[in-house]
């Protein structure tokens, strides 16, 4: 499925501050329930902690995500954005219903949050694959 991912607020203040280095550290998607609010709560969520009890649970799930494979961050200097791309994550055969992707820093004591995709709905698998689309980049943040 098609997806697109915003910055949590704290994601971005934790960056500037050099608590994370997206180059480098270990990236890590979640999948999480309709439970969570990460578009109302975006400048209050900070941490995994904070969302792990409303994370989903199904077949072919582990209980914090994947890692994020192939990232790297770059600067598109024709149109002015830095970008974070990664292979698209899939949960092969699964069985399980979501309603958001968090991915997280999981290099990080307490795994700080970075971005979320909301899918607009609950999503579900039935021993088939879920698998997320970033297209083209994970993240984009326009330079003004």
């Amino acid at each position: 499925m098609a997806v697109t991912a915003h910055f949590f607020g704290k994601g971005v203040l934790n960056l500037w501050k050099k608590m994370m280095d997206l180059s480098s550290d270990t990236l890590k998607v979640a999948l999480f329930t309709s439970s969570i609010d990460p578009e109302t709560n975006r400048n209050i969520y900070e941490k995994y902690a904070d969302i792990s009890a409303n994370e989903v649970v199904g077949t072919r799930y582990t209980a914090g995500g994947i890692t994020l494979t192939n990232v790297a961050v770059s600067l598109d200097t024709t149109n002015h954005v830095v970008k974070l791309t990664a292979d698209d994550p899939a949960w092969e055969t699964s069985t399980i219903t979501g309603r958001y992707a968090v991915i997280y820093d999981a290099s990080t004591a307490d795994n700080l949050l970075i971005a979320f995709s909301d899918f607009g709905e609950d999503k579900s698998t039935s021993n088939i694959e879920f698998k997320l689309d970033y297209g083209t980049s994970i993240l984009e943040d326009a330079l003004s």
